[in-house]
């Protein structure tokens, strides 16, 4: 452990830092290499999050260690030992996509180091901030040119069920998803659906193409149809950090990288589609969108059903500010957040839309 820090006062100077989170980095690693109890500590959370073969931590936001925080700040900890994995994977050259390129972990450091300390007040990395970027670190996710790559497994609303015969597929709702008078999903309604199976047919509801209940029931032939992706099944998830460029060519480029990139360092994960749940997929956009809008091309590509409510993205994505507030107090700088804050102002809601399409 002890060799491990001090490769990442060594490294700090690469990743770049803004100077007070460099320094505060550098301060908390002093301090604990100085501390023989909580490099034992330390190490033993390193092996937990990182040990070849470790378990998955998802209770990883909760983690906190008062006895730490008083030596090297608030969640210093954790911050110190991310920053230590990130170093690690640099120094040991992984991974490289398209053109032998490197992936930047430290890129994904700042970034995500960078909302923490907006939304936080502080470089101890906490909450979403901590999980999101040992995820990156694990690492299961890789940002790969314009898209984030997680190899993670399939949970939606749904399953995706596909014909024998011709190949095409269907998203066939799970029991018990309840509907508003709108066809939304909702937590109060007055539709809820259900799943019947007689004479070798399964009844069932699905989506129309706005991603919303259809209420007309289907009915699928069991000797033709056959459950595709099912819930825990491996699937890759997609998530479109930033508000870079978004036309489909940077998509279908970085679609290229990730099937490749993921064929070569990983070609045991036998997924069968790209999974995505954004606000950015929410069928709702199209009414004040054009019909060339770059979100609407990106939301063609999948087969969508609505899924939660998504208030928060209206703060966090469309108009980025780092704390919630009234939204009276959100001023639009362009038409798109415009049109969106009056549609909420009006009692409308932004839902995330929980998307697929096949990996061929």
């Amino acid at each position: 452990m002890k060799t491990r820090l001090e490769k990442l006062l060594a490294a700090l100077p690469a990743m770049e830092l803004e100077s007070d989170a460099c320094e505060a980095v550098a301060a908390s690693t002093r301090a604990l290499l100085g501390d023989d109890a909580l490099l034992t500590m330390a190490k033993d959370y390193y092996d937990r999050m990182f040990a070849p073969g470790a378990p998955y931590c998802r209770d990883i936001m909760q983690w906190s260690e008062p006895q730490a925080d008083a030596v090297m700040g608030e969640n210093m900890l954790f911050t110190v030992l991310l920053f230590a994995r990130a170093a690690a994977l640099v120094e040991e050259g992984k991974y490289t996509y398209g053109d032998n390129r490197p992936v930047d972990f430290y890129f994904t450091v700042r970034r995500l180091l960078r909302g923490n300390c907006r939304r936080w007040d502080s470089f101890g990395m906490v909450s979403s901030s901590r999980q999101g970027l040992y995820r990156f670190l694990l690492p299961v996710q890789f940002h790969l040119g314009r898209l984030v790559f997680e190899m993670q497994s399939f949970g939606f609303g749904y399953e995706v069920w596909r014909s024998r015969k011709t190949g095409e597929t269907l998203p066939l709702m799970k029991e018990g998803l309840i509907f508003d008078a709108e066809d939304h999903p909702h937590t109060v309604g007055d539709f809820t659906t259900t799943r019947t199976v007689a004479d070798g047919k399964l009844t069932g509801y699905t989506y129309t193409e706005k991603g919303l209940l259809d209420r007309n029931p289907v009915t699928l032939d069991l000797d033709e149809w056959e459950p595709f992706i099912v819930e825990g099944d491996p699937v890759v998830w997609l998530h479109i950090p930033g508000n870079d460029k978004f036309t489909p060519d940077v998509v279908d480029q970085a679609l290229e990288y990730g099937k490749e990139f993921l064929a070569r360092y990983f070609p045991e994960y036998n997924y069968k589609a790209f999974v995505c749940s954004s606000w950015l997929l929410g069928t709702d956009l199209a009414q004040f969108m054009r019909p060339e809008a770059n979100i609407l091309k990106f939301q063609s590509r999948f087969r969508i059903g609505l899924g939660f409510r998504n208030d928060f993205s209206l703060f966090d994505n469309v108009f980025d500010v780092p704390k919630h507030c009234p939204i009276e107090e959100l001023v639009p700088t362009n038409r798109f957040q415009r049109e969106i804050l009056e549609m909420v102002k009006a009692g409308g809601t932004l839902y995330s839309g929980r998307g697929y399409f096949l990996k061929d």
